[in-house]
């Protein structure tokens, strides 16, 4: 058993060594505690998600994520995630992933009102004035078939809080994907649960991360 991380990104330090990244990194897009913004780590948006150019390459660009690698069978990975999306596809979240062919997300993006495919129990927020409301979006790519998106309006009472994002191998075979408030965890709320035959595919070394 490895022992675990808790990692606040403290000012002055840099990215442990055994966090990821997927190809080659554009440095100015990881920040480690900015002006105003101590324990935290920015992410600059990328203009592609983590799939890419049709699942082969990143361009010049690159896609800003970084992973920690799965090291254990069972685990349970978080991240608190400060993001208030403003424009239609605006996204951040988490992943399990492999390759741009294999991985499976969960993020708070920006989407139509009328994109919900579920719902938690409690009134959605209300939409601005594009019609735009935040929501939570899991989606998968694999070359096995994946569980259709789900996208869940985010409840009108986790509004403008920090929420946490989580991952968790609860068993031998299967991921757990969840969210709530930060600050009130008994909150939390799964929203679905899926195979992990969709990122064991020819060889080991997944990264659970954040992008």
């Amino acid at each position: 058993m490895v022992e675990g991380d808790i990692i606040d990104f403290e000012p002055g330090s840099t990215l442990p060594a055994h966090f990821t990244h997927w190809r080659f990194p554009i440095s100015e897009s990881y920040t480690i505690s900015p002006q105003g913004h101590p324990n935290t780590l920015r992410l600059s948006p990328s203009k592609l998600n983590l799939t890419a150019l049709n699942g082969n390459y990143a361009g010049p660009s690159g896609q800003t994520f970084v992973g920690r690698r799965q090291q254990d069978t069972l685990f349970t990975y978080s991240v608190n995630v400060d993001f208030s999306p403003k424009s239609l596809e605006e996204e951040a979240g988490v992943s399990v992933f492999l390759t741009q062919n294999h991985h499976l997300d969960l993020g708070i993006v920006m989407l139509p009102a009328k994109s919900s495919t579920a719902t938690f129990a409690g009134k959605g927020p209300s939409t601005n004035s594009s019609g735009l409301i935040p929501h939570l979006r899991y989606r998968g790519i694999s070359y096995i078939p994946v569980p259709d998106d789900v996208v869940i309006p985010i409840p009108e009472t986790w509004s403008d809080r920090e929420l946490r994002l989580e991952i968790k191998a609860h068993n031998m075979t299967h991921y757990s994907l969840s969210a709530g408030p930060a600050d009130a965890l008994s909150e939390m709320r799964t929203v679905l649960d899926l195979s992990n035959a969709a990122v064991s595919w020819g060889f080991t070394g997944m990264a659970d991360g954040s992008c």
